[in-house]
């Protein structure tokens, strides 16, 4: 259950999803976003938000995944014009391969017609 990550991470989400019978949802999630917390377009700056609070906690991190739990890091990425995107530096991937969590993309590039 998502009270489970909370209660080992001791980190509240910002959203929890339970799995439900005779519908689509067919697992429990466990959500921690950016969005209301951190006033940036730097992805750095979002990967750090969650690094700082998953970073103390990797060894329950490591006891969730070995009991099953899938860990990700999904960005969402828009661009208005097409070219740009985020910058992921050497210190920023070394954050994230201390979490070891694979980082997924959402890309939306609406170009102007």
């Amino acid at each position: 259950m998502p009270d489970d990550i909370s209660v080992a991470l001791g980190i509240e989400p910002t959203r929890t999803i339970l799995k439900k019978k005779k519908t689509r949802i067919k697992k429990n999630a466990w959500f921690l976003s950016t969005q209301d917390f951190v006033d940036s377009r730097d992805l750095r700056r979002h990967l750090f938000f969650v690094a700082e609070r998953i970073n103390k906690k990797i060894d329950a991190l490591s006891l969730l995944k070995n009991c099953g739990w899938n860990a990700m890091l999904h960005c969402y990425w828009e661009s208005r014009e097409g070219n740009g995107g985020p910058i992921l530096d050497v210190t920023t991937l070394k954050v994230i391969a201390k979490m070891e969590i694979d980082l997924h993309f959402d890309v939306w590039i609406d170009m102007p017609s």
